[in-house]
């Protein structure tokens, strides 16, 4: 059994025949599937849980609109770290001389 769906969450064509081989309910094959990625996915994150430490040589500090997003913001006065911000936050942004 491959451990994939396709693009839309559907058996692919190769499943939808072991299915019906098996003489399984698709939702039910399907449900195995997720299953098993599922798991595969928990013992992924478990094996990499380890801290790995990037070194950033050309950061940005991306804005998005949030609960106390303009608290924190006002963290950023000064900074010489370039800004990315969401449409929204923009002009709060350069109202505050964060530009």
């Amino acid at each position: 059994m491959t451990s994939h769906l396709t693009a839309d969450g559907n058996l692919t064509h190769t499943q939808e025949e072991e299915c019906n081989r098996l003489h399984l309910h698709p939702m039910e094959y399907r449900q195995v599937i997720l299953d098993n990625l599922n798991k595969e996915n928990t013992e992924r994150v478990r094996a990499t849980q380890d801290k790995v430490t990037v070194e950033c040589k050309n950061p940005y500090i991306i804005v998005g609109h949030g609960p106390d997003w303009e608290k924190e913001a006002d963290k950023l006065k000064g900074t010489k770290i370039p800004i990315i911000s969401t449409d929204i936050c923009s002009t709060p942004l350069m109202d505050m001389v964060i530009i």
